[in-house]
């Protein structure tokens, strides 16, 4: 999703929001971030991390730029050091990492851990802590969390990560209704059945994606979903952008 263009939905609708819309969609993020008592000051401002500059395609933050920018030098997971972000929020010292999508396909097809068998062993050491942390089978789900749901596993590790090193974060996942880029700009590469139409189905795919990953009770969950946060902009051409 790194490169700019009108048929990766979910790119261009953050964009769009953050450019275009930025007040607004601050003001919404902000708005769940008092409601959760995560800040307290409603006059705080998100500081948004520019991207590192790379011809014409720009490098998405990677989580090598977030703690190097906490001045990290120490040697660092290398799957996390690889990770690629859609956006990288601050706020009262507290890093908001998102994760944008646009079509639900988009959040249910995964990839791989892509890594050689040194970077990879010393990934799964780290799922480990984590899977006892949160009380998980290894053995039954090491398997999804580098593979089947990789995406959201490394996300949360990466969560996991930074809270070892004693950084505050938080893992926002922008969901956006109504993607229109997808279906206007680039007929052939989507259906309009990949337009995600109200909050429900992308909660149900979270909830499905969660327990593929060992989060199989309602317990389980609720440990991780404090530490998550959920946007659902409306991207409709009518003043219902947020």
């Amino acid at each position: 999703m790194g490169r700019i263009g009108y048929g990766y939905g979910s790119e261009w609708q953050l964009l769009r929001m953050l450019g275009r819309h930025r007040n607004d969609f601050n003001d919404f993020i902000k708005k769940i971030l008092l409601e959760r008592e995560i800040i307290t000051d409603s006059k705080l401002d998100i500081e948004w991390l520019d991207f590192c500059y790379k011809r014409a395609k720009d490098e998405e933050l990677s989580g090598n730029d977030i703690l190097m920018r906490k001045e990290l030098s120490k040697k660092h997971p290398k799957v996390l050091c690889k990770s690629k972000w859609d956006s990288v929020g601050v706020i009262d010292n507290k890093l908001l990492l998102i994760e944008a999508k646009g079509r639900l396909r988009e959040f249910v097809k995964e990839n791989k851990a892509k890594a050689g068998k040194k970077s990879l062993d010393e990934y799964k050491s780290l799922l480990e802590k984590i899977h006892i942390e949160y009380q998980i089978d290894s053995n039954e789900y090491m398997q999804a969390w580098v593979r089947d749901a990789y995406q959201m596993g490394n996300r949360i590790a990466m969560h996991f990560y930074l809270m070892t090193l004693g950084i505050e974060s938080y893992l926002v996942y922008v969901f956006f209704l109504n993607d229109w880029t997808f279906n206007y700009f680039n007929e052939s590469y989507c259906s309009n059945k990949d337009s995600v139409k109200n909050e429900d189905i992308w909660v149900d795919a979270m909830y499905k994606k969660l327990s593929q990953l060992g989060f199989d009770s309602e317990e389980k969950v609720n440990s991780i979903i404090k530490k998550m946060l959920f946007v659902f902009p409306n991207c409709d051409d009518q003043n219902t952008a947020i």
